[in-house]
């Protein structure tokens, strides 16, 4: 009984310790959030108001000078990425996706400050991206530095991360609920009442420290919508049916145009630059309408009723093209917001339509603006519990629930069936980063826990002749290729060696055969991660390196029998 009592006095001071920290994490969130829109306004003024003057040149009622403005951006955002921190490219969530379940929620203190500088600048400067995908970042990342310094449980430095991101939700959009959810339906590995708790805890804290700087007023405008009758409920079905098709084709699109640039054979950090000029190209004929930049008031015009449909279209796929340009390019800034903008264009767009053929039914058409939001997110994210509670929130228009529990749900299957993951998962999937919705004990452990640091290795002069009699001696069936200073150049296979001709193998030096790309880990992933690797690739070892200067450098060898050893230690 007294150990029993003992025990759970330690559970009770652990849990007020996340209590206070979820608090200060809050406070950091929000004044984030703060800061960022406040840099995003700054860098806006820059843009738009002091340099586009000196640069106007009008044909007929187009200037296009505008073009000018995403290209400067490019030419910041681009080096400072590519030079000091890469995590800061693209949308972020991805990235604390990655940490959370794959590096026990350990993220760089520098992304939070490159993030929030090249994010305001890509935004600002008429890239088209939005604002959460960032905070949602730079509150991760103080909410990591917060739970290494004070945890010692790999599980409360990951909630500590998900608190950071429910935080800067919660603070970006006014909507604390929603940011918790956000967090727990995205970022999250497993929500308990224990996780909860501390989640809800700082996005109300951040919501709080919001409104003590900026309006606490609604985020977009609402519009009067009562659900009245069940007749309209085929209308919603039939509307969640095209939203899920609509999801997957913003989500095909934009990966299609990510690949693209991905693909270009032009350096890295001047990318972004090829899409600001591709940008301010579109930003020329739309510059009135929310195409370059956040987008937010124009909106806020699709639920006032002030767009005609054909201009509703027309939005809806010129702003899936921009973003797509703009963040598949490699600038920084997020999706939620564009998608936000892409619903309510389509929404509104159906709303229209439905209004047309059943006037009797639906007269409330621009409340589909709000629908469309909802709809595209659930579909798109693989989030429809956030995507209902959160826009009813921001509109603070709680009968919208009904109709956006049916659409969200239908989208969210149909854009299942059309898509084999969410935008954010996408990414990881795409750098071949597999990620489990459950958690596993083997993600309370770091591959530099458990990895082996005294290995072997060859050197790249090393003759092929000599690499196989090692094979011979040490029965192993391959080696890292180690140059000096332990520079990790590849691994190099038996399979590799023996389909070199018997009478060239003293000659021919392993580096002339190594494979640079060999699947890898590092010393921060998580043992899961590791394994999840080794699975993939059918191998038996992997090596552990590590990254200085841009070079890679080896650090150790993981082996599925560590795995296995690490497994045993903590199930025992």
């Amino acid at each position: 009984m007294m150990q029993k009592a003992f025990i759970k006095k330690i559970h009770v001071k652990e849990y007020n310790i996340l209590f206070f920290l979820s608090i200060a994490i809050g406070i950091v969130g929000g004044l984030g959030a703060v800061v960022f829109r406040w840099m995003i306004k700054f860098n806006k003024t820059l843009f738009f108001d002091i340099i586009l003057p000196h640069i106007s040149f009008y044909i007929g009622d187009y200037n296009i000078g505008v073009i000018v403005l995403p290209v400067l951006g490019g030419l910041i955002v681009g080096p400072l990425i590519y030079r000091f921190a890469r995590e800061a490219k693209g949308h972020g969530v991805p990235e604390v996706i990655e940490a959370v379940h794959l590096k026990g929620g350990i993220m760089r203190p520098v992304v939070a400050v490159v993030k929030i500088i090249v994010s305001s600048v890509t935004i600002g400067s008429g890239g088209s991206a939005g604002r959460e995908g960032p905070i949602a970042q730079i509150g991760a990342v103080f909410g990591s530095a917060v739970g290494r310094f004070f945890c010692k449980a790999k599980k409360n430095v990951r909630l500590m991360v998900s608190c950071g991101v429910a935080a800067g939700i919660s603070a970006t959009f006014n909507a604390p609920l929603g940011g918790a959810v956000f967090a727990m339906e995205i970022i999250s590995i497993d929500v308990g009442l224990v996780s909860a708790v501390p989640i809800l805890v700082s996005a109300v804290v951040g919501d709080v420290v919001m409104m003590a700087f900026m309006d606490s007023a609604p985020v977009f405008a609402s519009t009067p919508y009562v659900f009245k009758s069940a007749s309209e409920i085929p209308v919603f079905v039939v509307f969640g049916l095209v939203f899920g098709v609509l999801s997957a084709v913003w989500s095909r699109t934009f990966y299609k145009i990510e690949r693209t640039f991905n693909g270009m054979n032009f350096p890295e950090q001047f990318k972004p630059v090829i899409g600001g000029l591709l940008i301010g190209l579109l930003g020329v004929f739309f510059l009135k309408y929310g195409i370059m930049g956040l987008g937010y008031e124009e909106i806020n015009m699709a639920l006032l009723g002030k767009l005609s449909i054909e201009v509703l279209i027309v939005l809806g796929a010129v702003k899936i093209i921009a973003t797509s340009l703009t963040i598949g390019s490699g600038a920084s800034g997020g999706i939620f917001a564009p998608s936000l903008y892409i619903g309510s264009m389509f929404g509104a767009a159906c709303g229209l339509l439905a209004q047309h053929f059943m006037p009797g039914i639906i007269t409330q058409p621009f409340a589909f603006a709000l629908i469309g939001m909802g709809a595209l997110f659930a579909g798109a994210f693989r989030a429809p519990m956030t995507a209902l509670i959160m826009i009813p929130e921001m509109t603070s228009n709680y009968y919208l629930i009904i109709p956006m529990m049916i659409v969200s749900a239908l989208s969210y299957y149909v854009a299942s069936a059309l898509t084999k993951n969410s935008m954010y998962l996408i990414k990881l999937e795409n750098k071949g980063v597999k990620v489990a919705r459950r958690e596993s004990v083997l993600e309370d452990v770091m591959v530099e826990d458990v990895m082996t640091r005294d290995i072997f290795y060859v050197h790249p002069d090393t003759s092929v002749s000599d690499v196989l009699e090692m094979v011979m001696k040490k029965r192993h069936p391959g080696f890292p290729v180690v140059g000096r200073n332990k520079r990790f150049y590849g691994f190099v296979k038996v399979y590799d060696l023996r389909g070199v001709e018997r009478n060239q193998r003293k000659d021919m030096k392993v580096k002339n055969i190594v494979k640079p790309d060999y699947p890898h880990v590092f010393p921060d992933d998580t043992v899961y991660h590791a394994l999840n690797v080794m699975i993939r690739h059918n191998l038996g070892r992997i090596p552990v390196i590590t990254e200085k200067k841009g070079k890679l450098h080896i650090a150790g060898i993981i082996s599925k029998t560590d795995v296995i050893k690490a497994y045993e230690d903590l199930t025992q």
